[in-house]
């Protein structure tokens, strides 16, 4: 890489993707695709007690806020769906008399 001296900016000179991001990109690709890297090991992580009883906690909220949100989606429609076959009954109701 060489420095653009009237602008500042970094210009790539090769094919080359190398540095942090590059890391972490492999890494992240080795964890998700394990066949693509036989000899790659996946690292064994070790949490805390107390960070998993946090983490079982947030996930549990997490999913009953979006439990929360279906059924009220779910409510919404229903709903609707009532207040329209009122409406078309109060209509026959009214075309018959």
């Amino acid at each position: 890489m060489r420095q653009d001296r009237k602008r500042g900016s970094r210009i790539s000179t090769g094919p080359g993707f190398n540095g942090p991001k590059a890391r972490f990109c492999k890494i992240a690709v080795s964890l998700i695709f394990p066949q693509f890297f036989p000899g790659r090991t996946v690292p064994h992580m070790r949490f805390s007690l107390g960070l998993r009883i946090c983490s079982i906690v947030g996930l549990s909220f997490c999913s009953l806020v979006g439990l929360a949100a279906m059924q009220a989606g779910n409510l919404e429609g229903a709903l609707e769906q009532q207040r329209r076959g009122s409406d078309d009954s109060r209509i026959a109701k009214l075309a018959v008399t």
